[in-house]
């Protein structure tokens, strides 16, 4: 099978959903090309040598994206882009093009004869952070979906959302987030201490991590309620922190907040496994409901206490996490998740959930999908 996987994000030795699902199909034996926004790095070199099947294209040299003066006119320059690059790789008519981007199909549909596959990685429209961006992603799938041949998402409420855009018997299917088990496995005591020092954590602190982007989601409210409950609670946020995000930590002690900023994926890793507790402290709102985070399966492996806002798409997990909808289930939920013990039998139940989402199954449940679109033929 040969594949083009159109993304909205960088390779740059990154291991997010798009470059999970690239690496995962090239191992097992397919011929995978990579295309990617404008970007200044290039793949990592141990991609590069391990995997012959794959191959990484940028969309351009400038390290800016496409710029216009709304978010459609810029969509529209990244699709003509990704046309424009089609017509200059070696196969230009790949059997699969998966895209991530629903702007981009019409393009990818006037440029090849291709089989196209959406893959939404999350609610875009609900994770917005504005209404008009996300009533511009809104009418990019109205307008995208009728081009594609099929559409896979984490969950079955993007599915549910946005299937009636589709053409009639395209085939939907959910193929959830996955997390790479090696880079999130439990530590030890003694490097869980060496990783703490290295980050100048006090032995008396409790470290509270959220891996992700912070942006206008994350509640102010909870984080302020959360430094309330316990003075030894230090807030550690890896991931980029944005403008709305920015507004966010400007409000809150200083003190006891540390954004480190985007880092590679072993670098996260260990930062997140140096904690005592992970959070995912989302605003509760309506249009938030089915956004889960897609860091949830890489908390899990690690076996740590999750304190997260309640909402629809975490639900099956309410054994795992301690979920909360109210401040004072909030408060409950953060004191048991800090009182912990190391062998809580919860633990375990936690990395057994984990060791299901691995990447190598979910690559595997995206081959029978792809193999089936084109046996549709």
């Amino acid at each position: 099978m040969h594949v083009l996987l159109v993304s909205d994000t960088p390779f740059a030795g990154m291991r997010h959903r798009p470059q999970q699902m690239a690496l995962g199909l090239a191992q097992r034996g397919h011929d995978v090309v990579y295309l990617e926004p404008p970007s200044p790095c290039d793949p990592a070199a141990e991609t590069a040598e391990a995997l012959a099947n794959l191959q990484v294209h940028s969309l351009g040299k400038s390290a800016a994206q496409p710029s216009g003066e709304s978010l459609r006119e810029t969509w529209a320059a990244w699709g003509k882009l990704v046309a424009k690059s089609l017509a200059d790789l070696a196969k230009p008519d790949p059997d699969i093009v998966l895209c991530y981007h629903p702007s981009l199909m019409p393009h990818v549909r006037e440029a090849c004869k291709a089989r196209i596959v959406l893959d939404c990685a999350e609610d875009v429209e609900a994770k917005s952070a504005s209404r008009p961006s996300a009533e511009a992603y809104g009418e990019a799938m109205s307008e995208g979906l009728p081009h594609a041949d099929g559409m896979i998402a984490i969950n079955r409420y993007i599915i549910e959302s946005w299937e009636r855009y589709l053409p009639g018997g395209a085939p939907s299917a959910v193929i959830e987030h996955g997390v790479d088990l090696d880079l999130f496995k439990p530590v030890s005591v003694e490097e869980r201490q060496a990783l703490r020092a290295e980050l100048e954590m006090p032995d008396t602190a409790k470290m509270i991590t959220f891996l992700g982007n912070c942006d206008a989601r994350v509640s102010y409210e909870d984080l302020l309620t959360m430094i309330e409950i316990d003075e030894r609670a230090r807030f550690v946020f890896v991931g980029e922190v944005r403008p709305d995000g920015l507004t966010v930590f400007q409000r809150l002690p200083g003190d006891r907040i540390r954004p480190v900023g985007p880092l590679r994926p072993v670098k996260a890793a260990l930062t997140v496994k140096a904690s005592d507790v992970l959070i995912l402290p989302f605003r509760r709102e309506p249009h938030l409901a089915a956004v889960r985070g897609l860091n949830l399966y890489e908390y899990l492996a690690t076996g740590l206490p999750i304190v997260a806002s309640f909402r629809r798409a975490l639900k099956a997990y309410r054994d795992l996490a301690h979920l909360y909808t109210t401040r004072e289930e909030l408060v409950e939920g953060f004191r048991k998740a800090l009182a912990e013990p190391a062998d809580a039998e919860v633990r375990m139940a936690r990395l057994e959930v984990a060791r299901s989402a691995a990447w190598d199954g979910r690559v595997e449940e995206l081959e029978a999908y792809l193999n089936g679109l084109i046996a549709t033929e």
